[in-house]
């Protein structure tokens, strides 16, 4: 999905009237969103980010359900552990699928379309599972915190590393959507 993989990253440089701190920060931002939608290692920082985030979460879900199955009781860090270890166990295979398959792949232009759609829809349907489980684990955070200590510990934890991972993949869809855009010639709004 990266398409300019091959080539290197132009960054526009002010032009020399253009010394206001208002060019300058308009120039910046030009800058920075250029290196975000042209650099081939952006989105494998977000998808690392992501899977790094996804076995975290993945590993304190499976110790909060451990901790809970062991008193017998259920509760709602119970069914919030329940949800992270489901969406995580499917999303880590996914993303290491979706890394591979970036970078190895055929390249977007290559793909027919409705591949290339189903890529996209792919990350949205894994964004909007990881923001369920999100909800869940601050849910169990703000409003059930009654209980094991450890468990309190490793539910704000969870939800730490959720809402990390939830932004990184929306992250990673957002550039993704906005390199599809202008693969299919579009996105350019200045005629460069």
């Amino acid at each position: 999905m990266q398409p300019y993989f091959n080539q290197s990253v132009d960054i526009e440089q002010p032009a020399d009237g253009a010394k206001s701190k208002v060019a300058r920060t308009v120039v910046l931002y030009k800058r920075v969103w250029n290196v975000i939608l042209r650099h081939p290692l952006v989105p494998l920082a977000f998808r690392l980010i992501v899977l790094l985030t996804s076995i975290m979460a993945l590993a304190l879900s499976a110790r909060i359900f451990e901790i809970e199955s062991a008193e017998r009781q259920k509760s709602s860090e119970t069914t919030q552990s329940i949800v992270a270890i489901v969406v995580d166990t499917v999303a880590i295979p996914y993303i290491g699928y979706m890394t591979w398959d970036e970078y190895t792949g055929k390249p977007l232009g290559l793909r027919p379309a409705t591949q290339k759609i189903s890529l996209v829809l792919m990350d949205l349907f894994f964004i909007i599972f990881k923001s369920s489980s999100t909800t869940l684990a601050f849910e169990a955070l703000v409003y059930h915190n009654a209980g094991d200590a450890r468990v309190r510990q490793f539910s704000r934890a969870l939800a730490a590393f959720q809402t990390v991972g939830l932004i990184s993949w929306s992250m990673t869809f957002t550039v993704n959507v906005f390199r599809l855009v202008q693969k299919l010639g579009g996105g350019e709004e200045d005629g460069s």
